[in-house]
């Protein structure tokens, strides 16, 4: 078969747009989400959140190698969102760490737990022993997430821990104590401990502005007394921020 001079130019054209897309893919990565819900997508939060990152952000991920058939579709998903956070930032590069003689021994030293996991094997039902977490490193600070049985909520975990190491200061709440407290802030503690640095039990007496960026106070019974009065008055004065909490009231009925 012989070429004219329209096929070689034809040829040429088409050699020529393969090399170009190559050299622009080396310096260009951009995945296209296909699923209906957009599960790869980031959110307009994330990207917002990404876009601040000024560092290198290293994401140790520590996978056993022989996770049963769920957690290994898990282990495939976690891969697919973190390679959507490394495509929008080149701050950001993500490494499995390898299972060797080493592996259980390096992830417990570097804050890791292992897990214990049921699993069926000929028809035999047994416990093994896995890793399945990451530890994200940026600017000498780190922060530990388990993934084991991780799906939804995946992104909203890492870009609010991604926040929170790429804060310049955390902001300090501070529980105050004062009169009797009629209950206790566990599961306030655990919500709020996720972003912010928790004083509890704060006298109201040594209350100090520079230390304190929001004093939560709530639950209490009975009188403040005068020198607590004072203080949070003078507290309040200087610029300090309160969020009051009290719920029912306790009257006394006989007087």
């Amino acid at each position: 078969m012989k070429l004219n001079n329209s096929s070689y130019l034809l040829y040429f054209i088409y050699i020529s747009s393969f090399i170009f897309i190559n050299l622009i893919s080396m310096n260009y990565f951009q995945r296209i989400d296909l699923t209906d819900n957009k599960m790869y997508s980031l959110s307009d939060s994330s990207k917002l959140t990404i876009d601040k990152i000024d560092d290198p952000l290293i994401i140790d991920l520590y996978f056993s190698d022989d996770l049963p058939g769920q957690l290994q579709n898990n282990r495939r998903y976690i891969q697919d969102i973190l390679e959507e956070y490394a495509a929008y930032s080149n701050h950001i590069n993500f490494y499995f760490i390898k299972n060797d003689e080493n592996f259980s021994s390096k992830a417990q030293t570097e804050g890791l737990q292992s897990q214990d996991i049921q699993v069926i094997e000929n028809d035999e039902v047994t416990f093994k022993t896995i890793f399945m977490g990451m530890k994200l490193r940026y600017n000498g600070k780190t922060e530990i997430l388990p993934m084991l049985g991780v799906s939804a909520g995946l992104e909203y975990t890492l870009t609010k821990t991604i926040k929170k190491l790429i804060a310049d200061k955390q902001n300090t709440i501070a529980i105050g104590q004062a009169g009797e407290n009629l209950g206790a802030y566990e599961n306030i503690n655990t919500i709020l401990a996720e972003r912010f640095i928790i004083n509890n039990n704060v006298s109201l007496n040594n209350l100090n502005i520079n230390n304190v960026n929001l004093l939560l106070l709530g639950n209490i019974e009975g009188d403040l007394t005068d020198e607590e009065l004072a203080s949070l008055k003078s507290f309040l004065d200087s610029g300090g921020k309160l969020f009051l909490a009290q719920g029912k009231i306790r009257a006394d009925i006989q007087t």
